[in-house]
């Protein structure tokens, strides 16, 4: 299965491909405001897709998707926080069945690191409390959360 974004008539779509025919297998249409802004595979199965759009005070938000190929579903993976940005997804498990996202609980905090299960009944559990003055955080290939990245008096912290 190959998975692509594409946009046809203003309207934003996942195209779905067969790997040895290359033939189209199907498409997601997204809401008519929103756009794909990037797709990335968790495990064989299901897909990450991060689509943003404009709040209604012009504020462009990111919210996270995601596809289970194998059971036919999209959910949302909801944040009840006032964070903007919600998609800084910073590792994705081989076997598709987590993920370590970066979220901020209110506008102008420093964020946290959370795992999600990539299910329906999902949940989260905190990984990371906040850090003052560390607006990045960075995890290595294993899913462990190795460095974070921010300012203080215009100097970088480590």
């Amino acid at each position: 299965m190959i998975a692509s974004r594409g946009n046809e008539e203003g309207r934003d779509y996942v195209f779905f491909f067969d790997g040895s025919t290359g033939a189209q297998v199907g498409k997601i249409a997204l809401n008519e405001d929103d756009r794909i802004r990037w797709l990335r595979w968790a495990g064989n199965h299901k897909i990450l897709l991060s689509a943003g759009a404009f709040d209604r005070y012009n504020r462009y938000y990111s919210q996270l998707f995601v596809m289970d190929l194998a059971k036919g579903s999209i959910f949302p993976i909801r944040e009840n926080s006032a964070g903007l940005d919600q998609d800084d997804v910073i590792f994705i498990a081989d076997d598709g069945s987590h993920m370590l996202l970066t979220i901020r609980r209110r506008l102008g905090k420093y964020p946290g690191v959370f795992r999600y299960p990539l299910t329906e009944d999902g949940g989260r559990t905190e990984v990371l409390d906040p850090k003052h003055h560390i607006w990045d955080w960075r995890s290595d290939t294993s899913g462990v959360v190795r460095i974070g990245v921010g300012l203080l008096n215009e100097k970088r912290l480590l």
